[in-house]
């Protein structure tokens, strides 16, 4: 009896070792892969909240939030990098009749679906540094989808109420230039992906980038505590 316990405590330290940064980290979702398919977050009208591991009343839940939310009771591999489904779980129901309606309650579906599985079903994870951030990579065992979540998004905490900053040119070809801006302020230009592409500090009121060498499409420009910008790189 003894050494069953000191197993199962054992196992139970070591998922926790695996797990800590899962569980103390705020994760954004930030794209959907389903087969060939890849669809990033669609804005919409009300602020993306933080999807989260928790430890509650002796279980772990995973909470994967977009406009609505898909509650997976979890448990973690002890061996590997991943957890299974243990209960039911569910989706909240809510109706979006916002702005860009259609992509929301698209992806709001898709990210239902995804943790919508038989119960003990197995999902990998893989969390890979980003910059100065991190980012949370879910796969499905079965079939390879997959859901890619941030943590970068919490340097943004704090953006209600100040003024956003503007951006010279928007399609942007060789430079990239940021006005209205204090000197030492931090920056990151991410793609669609959530990939960091460019990061550094402010110069003053006035920055200038070079996006010679950064690939055509769409971007987000994230200053330290400004609402982020989306501009187009031709």
């Amino acid at each position: 009896m003894k050494k069953a316990l000191l197993f199962l405590l054992s196992g139970v330290l070591i998922a926790a070792q695996n797990t800590s940064q899962l569980l103390n980290t705020n994760w954004y979702i930030s794209q959907i892969s389903i087969g060939t398919q890849a669809t990033t977050t669609p804005i919409m009208d009300q602020s993306l909240q933080p999807s989260e591991f928790m430890f509650v009343s002796d279980n772990y839940v995973f909470n994967s939030k977009y406009f609505n939310s898909s509650v997976v009771p979890i448990t973690f591999s002890t061996a590997a990098d991943s957890f299974s489904k243990t209960s039911s779980g569910g989706c909240t129901l809510l109706d979006y009749w916002g702005n860009n309606m259609a992509a929301v309650q698209t992806y709001d579906q898709k990210n239902c679906d995804f943790y919508g599985k038989p119960i003990g079903h197995v999902f990998n994870y893989q969390v890979i540094p980003n910059g100065s951030g991190k980012t949370l990579i879910i796969t499905d065992s079965a079939n390879g989808d997959k859901i890619y979540y941030n943590s970068f998004f919490l340097e943004n905490k704090e953006v209600s109420g100040k003024d956003s900053f503007l951006i010279s040119q928007n399609p942007v070809k060789e430079k990239l230039i940021m006005k209205n801006l204090e000197k030492g302020l931090s920056f990151q230009i991410i793609d669609v992906a959530g990939h960091v592409i460019f990061e550094g500090k402010t110069s003053g009121k006035e920055t200038s980038i070079d996006t010679g060498s950064i690939v055509k499409g769409q971007y987000f420009l994230i200053v330290q505590g400004r609402k982020p910008q989306k501009f187009i790189k031709e």
